[in-house]
């Protein structure tokens, strides 16, 4: 198992991750299969933006037969008022933003 690269990641550091892996192994963890879990748990993280989300629920309202104007005002939601959001991973959007956002529209 790599821990890390030398001029980049100094002794302290190394000795560090080694000790966690060993951790993980007591505890029956193989420390390479959990770093390979963690790596895609942060890619699927990463694909799930707030665009992603926002066009399941807008697919979800569109299969409940919402009326026309309904539906035109909700893309709206997304497409415009949203639009500085849609890159971002959903679980990093606080509800700071989202309020702010939200707040001009009465």
């Amino acid at each position: 198992m790599s821990i890390g690269i030398y001029p980049i990641l100094t002794l302290s550091g190394a000795k560090k991750r080694r000790d966690e892996a060993r951790t993980l192994f007591a505890d029956g963890t193989d420390p390479s299969v959990q770093k390979k879990l963690d790596m895609i748990d942060a890619e699927t993280k990463a694909r799930m933006t707030f665009k992603d989300v926002a066009d399941e629920y807008y697919k979800y309202l569109e299969d409940r037969s919402l009326a026309p104007a309904t539906l035109r005002k909700k893309r709206w939601h997304i497409e415009e008022l949203a639009k500085q959001l849609h890159g971002r991973p959903i679980d990093q959007i606080t509800a700071a933003e989202l309020l702010h956002l939200l707040k001009p529209i009465k």
